[in-house]
């Protein structure tokens, strides 16, 4: 069951954390904050429409030891535009982990600006095979399985984008929550979507009271000291898209952190069904509801939803 919001409680929350913390946290202007988070919504929507947004990635193959085929046939393993042959490149995953692309005649390839006809895929985008200034694929990990991930900057799912969805901004989902670290760093398994293991650092917990309720969120760490929460709640599979939402705040300043959840996105999973996105950890799967952030896109035009 539902725990429903009383108007005006995150926001108490929010001041008396303010009141303990008169060092680590300014105190909060309201108006520029609306002006900050209308700039980060508008930041957002153009990345996600950008050339290396998710909305270009337009197919993911898993790789099993054997030949796959890259091209624009329908039988082909990581289908390739129209404009390719039904067989631009071979790549052959061997029982040792290593995938050898092998590109056919007649079709130009190359990777980190060089001519390529054959050799071994190095993991990861830098390493892309790019078949034309349009398209190009490359080695991608999902927990311990390896896949071919294609990039189209034509997709559809970016031409016929039709903008992020966004509950109103409300200060009162903006909190000021004590963070409690661990003794040591925590060595973190998530699974994905595709149902393979991820693992990140966690270094402790966002804490903070909601309608007399404890709510800990575990947070893991991203290179740039932020915290990162991957969460779900009582709006998930109705307003908001049903597996996550992913939030990111600054890093934590005298034992406190700003969680605030007018920030929370959706993952890639949800505009793309060719990601392979980690899910909440237990204690991230909330049953109040947030209605802050952002809202599940348009039913219909994410694959994964």
């Amino acid at each position: 069951m539902r725990t429903s919001l009383r108007p005006g409680s995150l926001l108490v929350i929010l001041l008396l954390a303010g009141t303990a913390c008169t060092s680590g946290t300014p105190p909060f202007d309201e108006a520029a904050w609306r002006a900050g988070e209308e700039a980060h919504r508008a930041t957002v929507e153009a990345e996600l429409t950008s050339d290396g947004s998710w909305l270009t990635v337009a197919g993911l193959h898993f790789l099993t030891v054997g030949e796959h085929v890259v091209g624009s046939g329908e039988d082909a393993d990581l289908r390739l535009p129209g404009r390719f042959p039904e067989v631009a490149v071979t790549v052959s995953w061997t029982a040792e982990g290593t995938a050898i692309a092998r590109v056919a005649e007649g079709v130009t390839a190359t990777v980190g600006g060089e001519p390529f006809t054959e050799g071994e895929l190095v993991l990861g985008e830098d390493g892309a095979l790019h078949l034309d200034e349009r398209a190009r694929f490359w080695l991608h990990p999902s927990g311990e399985r390896r896949a071919l991930r294609l990039r189209d900057l034509d997709n559809p799912l970016r031409t016929n984008f039709t903008g992020r969805k966004w509950f109103p901004l409300d200060p009162k989902y903006r909190v000021v929550a004590a963070f409690e670290r661990y003794p040591q760093p925590r060595q973190i398994e998530a699974i994905n979507i595709r149902g393979d293991i991820e693992r990140y650092v966690s270094e402790g917990e966002a804490v903070f009271d909601w309608e007399g309720e404890e709510i800990r969120l575990q947070a893991f760490k991203r290179r740039n000291g932020d915290l990162f929460f991957i969460v779900s709640d009582g709006t998930s599979g109705l307003e908001t898209y049903r597996a996550a939402r992913f939030l990111e705040t600054p890093p934590p300043q005298d034992g406190w952190a700003v969680v605030d959840f007018n920030r929370a996105e959706n993952p890639p999973c949800g505009f793309n069904a060719f990601t392979t996105c980690p899910t909440p950890p237990p204690q991230n799967r909330l049953s109040i509801r947030l209605e802050a952030g952002e809202m599940r896109y348009h039913p219909g035009s994410a694959p994964t939803d």
